[in-house]
């Protein structure tokens, strides 16, 4: 996702020190479909906005996403 934690130079010299099998693929950016969490978190914003058309609350969020 590139994210700056996870593309940092010292981040990929810890990978490269501590996993050297592991080989470091670039992501092309703003690639939500290569991240498969992105869907999740669209369904469950669409699914909160179908449900609760007001803003919910942070107690009545949370209750939602426990039901669910």
């Amino acid at each position: 996702d590139n994210a700056p934690a996870h593309c940092s130079r010292s981040t990929k010299a810890y990978i490269v020190k501590h996993f050297p099998s592991t080989y470091i693929v670039t992501w092309p950016p703003h690639s939500p479909d290569l991240n498969p969490i992105e869907h999740i978190w669209i369904w469950m914003k669409r699914w909160i906005e179908r449900n609760y058309p007001t803003r919910p609350t942070g107690e009545a969020l949370k209750e939602a996403v426990l039901r669910t």
